[in-house]
């Protein structure tokens, strides 16, 4: 927690902004996170875990192709990244 006073962390700070548009992808990829295995490492994110969140909040359609294949990207770069600074530790 960030006192009163005090300078937001950089990478707060610096964060990049994030179309409009693209949030509803980055709110169900952060709720998703909690679906992976991660009995060996970080797992992927089940597509069946995608298809019931999109079920569960009715997004159908394009929508709901554009939830898998953007959920998807973020999953790989999230995997990426997690594996690269696993090595380096």
């Amino acid at each position: 927690m960030i006192a009163a006073g005090e300078d937001l962390p950089d990478h707060i700070a610096n964060s990049p902004d994030l179309p409009l548009d693209l949030i509803l992808y980055y709110n169900a990829f952060v709720t998703l996170d909690s679906c992976r295995s991660s009995s060996f490492g970080v797992g992927q994110i089940p597509w069946t875990a995608i298809d019931h969140y999109c079920c569960r909040h009715e997004i159908t359609g394009d929508i709901e192709e554009d939830m898998h294949y953007f959920i998807g990207e973020l999953d790989t770069a999230y995997r990426q990244y997690v594996e690269k600074n696993t090595k380096d530790k």
